[in-house]
């Protein structure tokens, strides 16, 4: 897994808090014609209480016709260059980033009472 692990970050709460604060995901949906992915942008809660990302698409989305598949869900948020100036020319240029990826199984909710919870 690129990138390195000690870039990675574990604290779930850390995790979160990006969700939280950038809450727009784009969603990688297996494409059955060809290897590639297709893409969705959908904003999306999470749930912290019932370890849920709750998201509504329209009907003719087609994420709608995805109950039971999985998807990957990537939440991105700051990103920005950094200069080897920035630290006295002791590191290469880079560019920082934060983001979560996360592997989500779809249940499609249809009941009213159910969307009301």
């Amino acid at each position: 897994m690129y990138p390195p692990a000690h870039f990675q970050e574990h604290d779930i709460k850390q995790l979160h808090a990006l969700v939280k604060q950038f809450p727009l995901a784009t969603i990688l949906v297996p494409d059955v014609r060809n290897s590639l992915n297709n893409l969705c942008h959908i904003p999306i809660l999470f749930d912290e209480t019932r370890n849920v990302f709750i998201a509504h698409v329209a009907k003719h989305n087609p994420l709608a016709q995805l109950n039971t598949k999985s998807v990957k869900l990537l939440f991105n948020g700051d990103n920005c260059y950094l200069s080897p100036s920035y630290s006295n020319n002791k590191t290469l240029p880079s560019w920082l980033y934060s983001s979560v990826q996360v592997i989500a199984n779809v249940d499609i909710i249809k009941s009213n009472d159910e969307k009301d919870k």
